[in-house]
């Protein structure tokens, strides 16, 4: 039987919603009740963002969890700088987390408008980013940004940031996210199927905003089982946790 495990980011996407502040305090508390519940990775937060994501990863070090791992989350280096020199990629490192999840652009529409780059470039700043943070974090998570939206417009394309990302060595996963539950990804798994990565490397996940737990809707991660890992990473941005 396949093992599901849980990435939970209510305490980066539950914090973004109209009204909800945490003290540190509260987002300690949260993920150990988290922990409780037996969610397997807990996104702490952007670390490069804020201090307060900063003061975060410094005193959940001090807490005994019984399972999770914190992850930081975080975006790939900047255009014209390299990784070691890239303040955000350099934060996440020196935030000591557990593992490093950092997002990619994905669809070429993304690429042109909001980076403003060539392609060639954007799959050289996901290459360049993850095979430097599997040099210094023990385990790295690649979030392909608007995967399937990305893969509607411009499917070769949305595959070669993939391969990009899967470059670097063995050991890293792959989530591409989806927005929109109910889209269809008809096609993808035959696709993938051509990819020269081992079958558990591409995981792909849905993200749900909305109270936690919910019923499932249809997915487009059963498209894609036949490349499926025996572990799968579910994205759930649950609403915020009332803390006692």
């Amino acid at each position: 039987m396949n093992q599901i495990k849980l990435y939970d980011t209510t305490l980066r996407d539950g914090t973004q919603g109209e009204d909800v502040s945490f003290l540190v305090a509260d987002k300690i508390r949260i993920a150990q009740l988290l922990d409780d519940l037996g969610i397997h990775y807990i996104e702490g937060g952007w670390p490069g963002s804020n201090p307060k994501d900063i003061a975060f990863f410094k005193d959940i070090k001090k807490v005994t969890l019984n399972q999770a791992k914190i992850a930081a989350f975080g975006s790939t280096r900047r255009a014209k700088t390299t990784p070691d020199k890239d303040n955000n990629i350099r934060t996440l490192i020196q935030a000591e987390p557990d593992a490093v999840t950092i997002f990619g652009k994905t669809w070429d529409f993304h690429v042109h408008e909001a980076l403003r780059i060539s392609l060639e470039e954007n799959l050289e700043l996901i290459h360049d980013s993850l095979a430097y943070l599997k040099e210094h974090v023990g385990e790295v998570i690649y979030d392909a940004e608007h995967f399937f939206d990305g893969y509607k417009a411009n499917p070769e394309y949305a595959l070669k940031t993939l391969q990009a990302a899967l470059l670097p060595q063995p050991g890293l996963r792959v989530e591409a996210q989806e927005q929109d539950p109910h889209a269809g990804a008809a096609g993808l798994h035959y696709d993938l199927a051509e990819l020269p990565v081992p079958p558990w490397a591409f995981i792909p996940t849905m993200t749900v905003s909305a109270p936690w737990p919910t019923p499932s809707p249809p997915s487009p991660m059963a498209l894609c089982r036949c490349r499926g890992p025996s572990t799968v990473s579910v994205n759930v941005a649950a609403m915020p946790i009332s803390v006692p």
